[in-house]
């Protein structure tokens, strides 16, 4: 399992944490991460929102881990872990985006700490990624630092809209009160 979560992406301190004898800790994030699995495809976003340390980048990975083919030759073809940092990064001109936009399960770990320009390209490239993976039924889990005002007024009503649109289906936002983990 750990190779095929790798393969995703998920980065070795985080997959440190699985593969320790003590696993993850069952944290709040742990547990919206666990009735997010058993939601509907219509429930197809999850967003995980709290202080640094809470523990939500390891929940996201939990959804990858538990969900890993068990056979090595089975690994995911694409990348299934991305930073918002390099989200941002992504060129709009090549199949890369469109990779974003398949991909059955994507992460995408600390939006919200991404350099926005001032043309706005960054939120036209996410628009365009939360509109397809909203219309086809993906799964998609955020994690950011931001509260709901903020992630509103950041992102706009074009991309809340369709992120809210799956919480009645079982997708959802968290957002975690918990001390750091990392103390």
């Amino acid at each position: 399992i750990a190779n095929s979560v790798r393969a995703q992406g998920v980065p070795e301190r985080i997959l440190s944490i699985f593969t320790s004898t003590e696993g993850p800790r069952w944290t709040t994030a742990m547990k919206a991460v666990s009735g997010f699995m058993k939601a509907s495809r219509e429930g197809w976003c999850l967003v995980l929102s709290g202080p640094k340390g809470s523990g939500k980048s390891t929940a996201a990975a939990h959804y990858l881990w538990a969900t890993a083919p068990q056979s090595d030759s089975r690994f995911p073809a694409s990348q299934r872990w991305w930073t918002a940092a390099k989200v941002r990064r992504v060129s709009s001109y090549d199949d890369q985006l469109e990779k974003l936009m398949k991909v059955s399960v994507l992460v995408i770990d600390d939006l919200g700490v991404e350099f926005m320009d001032k043309a706005g390209h960054f939120k036209s490239r996410l628009d365009e990624l939360i509109d397809a993976r909203w219309g086809n039924f993906r799964k998609t889990i955020i994690t950011t630092n931001l509260n709901a005002k903020d992630f509103q007024e950041r992102y706009e009503s074009r991309v809340t809209d369709r992120i809210r649109h799956g919480f009645k289906h079982g997708g959802g936002y968290t957002h975690i009160n918990e001390k750091s983990l990392r103390a």
